[in-house]
């Protein structure tokens, strides 16, 4: 596949995920523009760089557009510590967008309350997001929510696989396109 189709099948892909958010409904986003400060807020998937491939496609659709982008995504971060970080690692940096994608450890990581997959982990990412979303609100600043990724039951990893993380991330994209 040549390196343009590849770009392509990604953003194609990733924008399936995107869901802007309004009071009243989702709509779909608007196309970044000139002179926007678009921050990628999230976990490690965000971490590892996805945004790139959103940066890419308008670096080579969109020259004329000078954006500039900004990776806020941290290894196992969840939305509740988005809020802890969010002053100086967000709102600090001044974006005009803030694209989110959050729910993967909400889901899967062992070390927070309630059972993983549990409906106590889907309500744990419904409070924060709606808190996190309201303080960008607050901040006067776009959002654009990604619904999680799904997890890889079938992957070959030390620890066990556990697909009741996808049942709980199907709930979490609910809440996302809420």
């Amino acid at each position: 596949m040549s390196f343009k189709k590849w770009v392509m099948a990604s953003l194609l892909s990733s924008a399936s995920i995107f869901s802007a958010v309004s009071a009243e409904k989702t709509v779909s986003p608007a196309p970044f523009a000139d002179g926007e400060r678009v921050l990628f807020l999230g976990d490690s998937i965000t971490r590892g760089g996805w945004y790139s491939t959103v940066g890419l496609f308008y670096e080579t659709h969109f020259p004329e557009k000078r954006i500039t982008w900004l990776n806020a995504g941290i290894s196992g971060d969840t939305a509740a510590g988005a809020l802890r970080r969010l002053q100086w690692d967000v709102l600090d940096r001044k974006p005009s967008t803030v694209v989110i994608m959050f729910g993967m450890n909400e889901c899967g990581r062992g070390d927070l309350p309630g059972n993983i997959g549990s409906d106590e982990r889907v309500k744990l990412y419904r409070d924060s997001m709606t808190e996190l979303l309201g303080k960008l609100k607050k901040a006067d600043v776009k959002v654009v929510l990604c619904t999680p990724s799904p997890s890889d039951a079938t992957a070959k990893l030390p620890s066990e696989a556990k697909p009741e993380i996808n049942a709980a991330l199907i709930l979490c994209a609910q809440v996302a396109r809420e």
